[in-house]
């Protein structure tokens, strides 16, 4: 059901986003502004890169979802949404 695969995630500055599937496809690439949602439909287990990690506020069906590591020097970051 959508409830069940509905990732969504906030911007508070420009960042470069890129999410892969399960299957390694790119199904997101591109620069998202500041200002915008991001709703995507997809079945975890998934890829995201963020040009930057500060900009933004992930909810992975209603849960937060914390990077739990990025590059201080360059915002960068990536994380791995299992459920």
């Amino acid at each position: 059901t959508i409830g069940k695969t509905f990732l969504e995630i906030e911007y508070s500055a420009d960042s470069w986003t890129e999410i892969i599937d399960s299957n390694q496809d790119i199904v997101f690439f591109d620069l998202v502004k500041k200002g915008k949602t991001l709703k995507i439909n997809i079945l975890a287990p998934f890829e995201i890169l963020f040009g930057d990690a500060t900009a933004v506020n992930i909810k992975y069906n209603n849960k937060i979802v914390s990077i739990p590591y990025f590059n201080p020097d360059t915002n960068v970051g990536k994380i791995t949404v299992k459920e």
